[in-house]
């Protein structure tokens, strides 16, 4: 969790700019992507210390929107879309 309220607005602007160019992606290439079966979930923990560093966040935790156990919180698990992942920060 980021401390002072300069660093989670620096962290919502990164992650705001990581949504943006992932939901950018064209049909075409999510389509290519998913006849790929690329595991999302996957991608991101392999990738979380580099998400770490760019958003400033010092923790992340990853989520299944279909698993039911997992939490749903600030209502966003609903939101979540292949390729479209729902984020929630503190």
């Amino acid at each position: 969790m980021v401390g002072r309220a300069s660093d989670k607005k620096h962290a919502a602007r990164r992650a705001k700019m990581l949504y943006d160019i992932a939901s950018k992606l064209s049909p075409e290439f999510r389509e290519m992507l998913k006849k790929m079966m690329l595991d999302e979930e996957n991608l991101i923990k392999e990738n979380l210390e580099s998400l770490k560093r760019l958003t400033g966040l010092g923790e992340i935790r990853v989520y299944r929107a279909d698993d039911p156990e997992a939490p749903d919180m600030g209502g966003k698990k609903r939101q979540a879309l292949p390729f479209k992942p729902a984020i929630y920060m503190e």
